[in-house]
């Protein structure tokens, strides 16, 4: 299911509402079912729907992964110094179909598939009803602050890293790779984020993909004949799922990537605890919004708090500038840090790229 509770992840227990517990109907502010019951429901739905997309939970549980952010060495120095990691808004990455692809594609199907149910129309038109609630509310309240922080999976003992990576996120090889282990992310959650394995696949597979959870949901809609009163919640499994496939699915044409992502979406942060850290940038592309997280535990109770030294595993400085020269600078910038025992852990890059130079 998704999302796990997993480190650094919390568990949505209610839909994606204006206030806890209620929801909108024809304009009317209703109650909605107990949070507990409702998760039970949910539960359900996500155990068998999300299965294609939950490719990455039982990895962190049996052997949690290596994952580098790859970035330029400016902003590798702001996350040393400030202990703080951007999330961007998936909008502004480079692949133009982040979440518009899947959003858009189950917005349109899911009437087709409310249509194939047992169900009379009064039904139909609840679940259609509160199915364009839940598109509305992320439109208008929660669209802007969903956030991602991407990584790249690292094979062990690997100092050199990946070329393509280097070369597109990384300054052409000038940048900076910090590689963080997640064997330390423990459970119980430090901070409502969801960490997911992308999944890749070409255009008709992930619209297969689609279609089979689609069809998913109305197996287990007709077997579990909700009441009426519930009605909004098969809704929201489908608008979930679907809101899921478009944040963890991307062409198979970037799969060298072997992209992981930190997600931050509202409806895992129900008492708003990172609302704090959302900010902007201005960049070429004018002001774009961010998730500012400070890499620190705002759910206490886990063995091992959440840190920068916790989590990271050693730095990579990229093929363009891995001098003996700039080893040295950078273990100095380590200098009254947090991680400045890890000047030992500093690696350059043996990739014979050649320097480019603006």
């Amino acid at each position: 299911m998704l999302p796990r509770v997993m480190g650094w992840v919390s568990y949505v227990i209610c839909p994606e509402t204006d206030t806890r517990g209620r929801y909108y109907e024809s304009g009317e502010l209703k109650m909605a079912v107990d949070p507990a019951q409702a998760k039970v429901i949910i539960d359900r739905y996500q155990a068998t729907m999300h299965q294609p997309l939950d490719v990455g939970d039982e990895r962190l549980r049996s052997n949690p992964p290596l994952l580098a952010h790859y970035t330029s060495v400016e902003v590798a120095e702001q996350i040393i110094k400030n202990e703080e990691i951007w999330l961007s808004h998936p909008f502004y990455m480079n692949d133009l179909e982040e979440l518009r692809f899947g959003m858009l594609l189950g917005i349109q199907r899911f009437p087709a598939h409310v249509e194939t149910l047992n169900e009379t129309p009064q039904r139909k038109k609840a679940l259609l009803d509160a199915f364009a609630h839940f598109v509305g509310y992320m439109n208008e309240q929660t669209l802007v602050d969903t956030y991602v922080l991407c990584l790249s999976e690292h094979a062990p003992g690997d100092t050199d890293g990946i070329l393509s990576m280097w070369r597109n996120y990384a300054n052409q090889g000038h940048g900076v790779a910090l590689v963080f282990n997640t064997r330390p992310i423990s459970t119980p959650p430090q901070a409502p984020l969801w960490i997911a394995k992308v999944v890749y696949k070409s255009p008709t597979e992930r619209i297969q993909m689609l279609e089979n959870g689609l069809q998913q949901w109305v197996s287990m809609t007709q077997s579990l004949n909700l009441q009426d009163d519930r009605l909004y919640l098969a809704a929201y499994a489908a608008f979930y799922f679907i809101k899921t496939f478009a944040l963890v699915t991307k062409h198979k044409g970037f799969a060298e990537e072997a992209e992981w992502r930190v997600i931050y979406v509202p409806d895992l942060d129900q008492q708003k605890l990172l609302v704090d850290q959302f900010g902007y940038h201005i960049s070429q592309r004018g002001a774009e919004p961010k998730l500012k997280f400070k890499i620190k535990p705002v759910i206490p109770g886990a063995p091992l708090p959440l840190s920068l030294a916790n989590v990271l595993e050693f730095i990579l400085l990229g093929p363009s500038h891995s001098s003996p020269l700039a080893q040295a600078a950078f273990r100095r910038m380590l200098r009254g840090t947090s991680i400045e025992k890890f000047q030992d852990r500093v690696f350059a890059s043996t990739i014979p790229l050649r320097p480019k130079f603006a």
